[in-house]
C-alpha cells in the first residue's frame, strides 16, 4: 500500500498546527519536557543535529538556541516556510525541503546526531519505516545519536477507546 503523501500533506494543510502542539495539553507539554531534558542530556554540547522531520521547529530551534548546530528540514513545505519565517536570527545553518527516505543531499557520516520525531508515525509499511532508519544511520556519524520517535500500534486502539467510551 506504501505511505500516502497526498493524505499525509493534506492532513498538515487542513489547520493542524504541529509547530505548535506542544501547548495544546498537557500531555504534548509533558512529552516535550521530557524530550527535551534528554536531548540536553544526553547530546553533546555544540554538535551538529540533523532535525529530518522537524516541521515547524519545536525541536530544532530550542536546540539552536541552546547552542547545537541544526540543520531542519520536512517534506511539507508548509513547514520548510515556516522553519524560514521563524529562522530570521539565522539560528539554524540550513534549511531544507525533503523527503527522509532519500537525504542524498547529506553524505555519509555527516552528523553527529539525528532526530526522526515523527516520521516513523506515517509511514505504514515496514519497507518505509526500514529505509527512514537506514538513511538516518546513513547520515549519521559512528558512535553518533540517533533519537527518533514512534506510536505503538496499540496506541491507536487505547485512542479510539479513551476518545469514544459512549461507544
Amino acid at each position: 500500500m506504501g505511505t500516502n503523501y497526498e493524505e499525509l500533506i493534506a492532513h498538515y494543510l487542513s489547520g493542524y498546527g504541529e509547530q505548535n502542539r506542544f501547548q495544546l495539553d498537557q500531555a504534548h507539554t509533558i512529552e516535550f519536557i521530557t524530550t527535551m531534558k534528554y536531548l540536553l542530556k544526553h547530546l553533546p554540547k555544540g554538535c551538529t543535529v540533523l532535525d529530518c522531520c522537524a516541521a515547524g521547529g519545536a525541536y530544532a530551534f530550542p536546540l539552536a538556541k541552546e547552542g547545537y548546530r541544526i540543520t531542519a528540514g520536512d517534506l511539507i513545505k508548509n513547514h520548510v516556510d515556516i522553519l524560514n519565517a521563524e529562522n530570521n536570527d539565522s539560528l539554524l545553518e540550513f534549511v531544507y525541503q525533503g523527503n527522509v527516505l532519500d537525504m542524498q543531499q547529506f553524505d555519509d557520516a555527516a552528523f553527529d546526531s539525528v532526530l526522526c520525531m515523527g516520521a516513523l508515525y506515517h509511514l505504514m509499511e515496514r519497507e518505509d519505516r526500514e529505509k527512514c532508519i537506514a538513511e538516518c544511520l546513513r547520515v549519521l556519524k559512528d558512535n553518533g545519536i540517533f533519537a527518533f520517535a514512534y506510536i505503538n500500534r496499540n496506541a491507536v486502539y487505547i485512542n479510539h477507546f479513551k476518545n469514544n467510551l459512549s461507544f
